[in-house]
């Protein structure tokens, strides 16, 4: 069985099962859970995760499936000897488009050095790689009088620094930060920075963080009428080929056998010209 989570609005689900040899590709289930069009949005690809984490203890589980209704696979941070692990387990409003789990939200971590910043990295498949980060709030700690929170978010890249500044999580109320213009990444490494400002008196805190890497599809799909029309003539004359599966056209390699296609470039759809 394969369980997929949808993790961006996606218009077209692309899967190609390549035939090796005379054998005819199979799958005995697919699970979609698609996620609500006001999430993870991005302008253009889909998008591939890098990282998903979560606050907890050294001997935290994966967290996913029923706890995350998505089917999202939380994993603990691993924590140095530099953080606190926060949980004062009180219950956090999650009603938001994200719909954390509260295993997720109701913990977080901390700098022991509340001078410190708090860091984390990861990294992309090539230098020209853009990426999008979801950063997952909440204030779980109750705040003495004179007690302030307060941290600038600064994520470093190649096109200049993105900085959210002066952020105060809101108490028992679950919020998503993110970039809503993908970055490139200096060296193929991602830096988020999470950085106390002068006028607070506690450390960053952070439930849990996503990174993901857009991918672009390089080819646009066979123009849908002409999909129509080829697949009438299949129905019609009762064909049962084994490479007439998928997309037609493309890609170009693991075209339909007998069909000839025009290319014109990868952003038009091609067009089926003779059967």
């Amino acid at each position: 069985m394969i369980s997929m989570s949808l993790l961006s609005r996606i218009h077209q689900l692309r899967l190609r099962f390549a035939p090796r040899g005379k054998t005819t590709p199979i799958i005995s289930a697919l699970e979609l859970r698609p996620l609500r069009d006001d999430t993870y949005i991005t302008t253009n690809g889909s998008l591939k995760l890098l990282k998903r984490y979560y606050a907890s203890d050294f001997l935290g589980p994966s967290i996913r499936y029923p706890s995350d209704v998505y089917d999202r696979e939380w994993k603990p941070i691993n924590l140095s000897f530099g953080l606190n692990f926060v949980n004062p387990s009180l219950n956090v409003n999650s009603s938001t488009p994200y719909e954390l789990p509260q295993d997720v939200i109701s913990k977080a971590i901390t700098n022991k050095n509340v001078t410190e910043k708090l860091s984390f990295d990861w990294y992309v498949d090539n230098r020209e790689d853009q990426a999008l980060i979801f950063l997952h709030f909440a204030e779980i700690q109750t705040l003495k009088g004179n007690d302030t929170r307060e941290f600038d978010i600064i994520w470093k890249g190649n096109d200049g620094n993105i900085t959210i500044s002066a952020y105060r999580p809101s108490k028992l109320q679950l919020e998503t930060l993110y970039n809503t213009s993908p970055m490139k990444c200096k060296f193929m490494q991602c830096t988020v920075e999470l950085v106390m400002t002068k006028s607070s008196t506690l450390p960053p805190m952070i439930s849990a963080m996503e990174a993901y890497q857009i991918i672009d599809f390089s080819d646009a799909e066979t123009n849908p009428e002409d999909v129509v029309e080829v697949q009438n003539v299949r129905a019609t004359y009762e064909l049962s080929k084994i490479d007439w599966q998928g997309d037609p056209c493309v890609p170009r390699l693991f075209k339909w056998e007998g069909i000839n296609c025009s290319y014109t470039n990868a952003s038009i759809p091609p067009r089926i010209i003779s059967l």
